[in-house]
């Protein structure tokens, strides 16, 4: 923390153009990584259970989700979305 308050204290320190540069170098390449678009978790299991549904399995009020989740005795999804009860 020292050396973020030496280095920041300052705007006349020679080195802090090139902190600030540095930095926003590494944000702006790590930033689109972070903040892209695309299915997480809870899609993935939102789509296999709107597939399921399409395909008869499960009903409004049920969804189902896979064979294996159910053999496990877990029922529903773990996220509970808002249209599920059980």
């Amino acid at each position: 923390m020292r050396i973020m308050n030496k280095i920041f204290s300052k705007s006349d320190n020679p080195q802090f153009p090139f902190w600030v540069f540095t930095i926003s170098v590494f944000i702006i390449a790590i930033l689109p990584s972070l903040i892209r678009d695309g299915m997480f978790i809870d899609g993935i299991q939102y789509a296999a259970v709107s597939k399921n549904l399409a395909n008869g399995l499960g009903t409004f009020w049920a969804p189902y989700m896979s064979q294996n989740w159910n053999t496990m005795g877990l029922v529903g999804l773990p996220a509970k979305p808002t249209f599920s009860l059980t």
